[in-house]
């Protein structure tokens, strides 16, 4: 990933891959404001305190840059609970047909 991917995320609610270019491991998540989710690896990657989450292990021994992000689905109507059910709908729906393959 490059810095350059959060200037073209999307600020709406959404789903995302972050793909290891290296291994081809896969991480798939949701945040309701993707391209401030997508800043806070590039803050927080290198911090102790998160140390111990597996993404950013993978960060610091592969390289974030060894990383590319795929937005997979965006919600651009306004925030509700419905959307919430729709993430983690959605959420799921990738992580079964990316993860389990």
């Amino acid at each position: 990933m490059e810095k350059k991917d959060i200037y073209n995320c999307p600020k709406c609610a959404g789903i995302y891959l972050i793909k290891n270019k290296i291994n081809g491991k896969c991480y798939i998540g949701q945040s309701i404001k993707l391209q401030k989710k997508i800043k806070s690896y590039f803050r927080n990657y290198t911090k102790e305190e998160y140390s111990d989450c597996t993404l950013y292990k993978d960060f610091k021994e592969y390289g974030i840059e060894n990383f590319e992000l795929t937005i997979l689905k965006v919600f651009t109507d306004a925030l509700s609970s419905y959307t919430q059910q729709q993430l983690d709908f959605w959420e799921d729906y990738y992580r079964k047909e990316y993860l389990n393959n």
